[in-house]
């Protein structure tokens, strides 16, 4: 992992980098590509709620469990946001002797998964 990632702020703007060149079709970190995916989830559903339960959202372990949060609270979260986490959460969790680029990479070369990813921005 790159040493700048160590702070919140140089991670989320290096992340986003990533994605912006994934989307150009310029050569990308496809591991920083899914945590922009998954940051990105994440920031759609907590702006869709109201200030009282931002809170809450925040202290809510798992993304799935963050999304389904937004719909007990009524906002309508996009079936992009749950399919993408197919993808963003075997990957992110890491496991030794394991090849992660390979078939991540196939899988954000697939044109409705970019399709997909595309429509977070």
């Amino acid at each position: 992992m790159p040493k700048v990632w160590g702070k919140s702020l140089s991670f989320h703007a290096q992340v986003a980098v990533e994605l912006d060149k994934y989307l150009r079709g310029d050569r990308y970190d496809p591991i920083a590509v899914l945590f922009a995916v998954r940051i990105k989830v994440e920031e759609l559903a907590y702006n869709s709620l109201l200030s009282i339960d931002k809170e809450e959202f925040v202290n809510t372990h798992k993304t799935r469990s963050k999304l389904e949060f937004c719909e007990e609270k009524g906002v309508s979260i996009p079936e992009t946001s749950y399919l993408l986490g197919l993808i963003y959460n075997d990957d992110l969790h890491w496991r030794n002797n394991r090849d992660y680029i390979t078939p991540l990479v196939s899988k954000l070369e697939n044109m409705t998964v970019k399709k997909m990813i595309s429509e977070l921005k």
